[in-house]
């Protein structure tokens, strides 16, 4: 429980402030047009959002094996400098898949603070168009 509380507060925490990042960048503090300040927060909300929901579906792929071939093939170039060959851990790429078959990486807290924030930018857009 801890461990999950700790992964959607740190997300929610950079996500957050790549927000005011970016509304740091346009000035929103300083704007009193309301039609520009809801366009700016609608951005604002689903740029972060959009690369958190990325980032998850990412997470997502790599957890089905999509990316083991280059993993291993990184591996097997870098095993081609070696002095010493008696270290190198897998011998083959099917050993390799074996052996991180079962090394899968929580990926829920990334694409649901990610759909939270797409859903926030959502709500800006709505009040901007209604206000247009």
């Amino acid at each position: 429980m801890k461990t999950k509380l700790l992964q959607y507060g740190i997300t929610t925490i950079v996500l957050s402030l790549f927000a005011l990042l970016i509304m740091y960048m346009h000035d929103l503090f300083k704007l009193t047009d309301s039609q520009e300040i809801m366009k700016i927060l609608t951005n604002a909300f689903f740029v972060p959002g959009v690369i958190g929901v990325c980032f998850g579906l990412l997470v997502v792929i790599s957890n089905d094996g999509m990316f083991n071939i280059f993993s291993y093939g990184m591996q097997s170039f870098i095993n081609l400098f070696r002095k010493d060959r008696s270290k190198i851990k897998y011998k083959t790429y099917y050993d390799y898949k074996e052996a991180v078959k079962d090394n899968k990486k929580p990926y829920g807290f990334l694409l649901l603070v990610g759909l939270v924030f797409v859903a926030i930018s959502m709500i800006f857009m709505i009040i901007w168009l209604k206000n247009k």
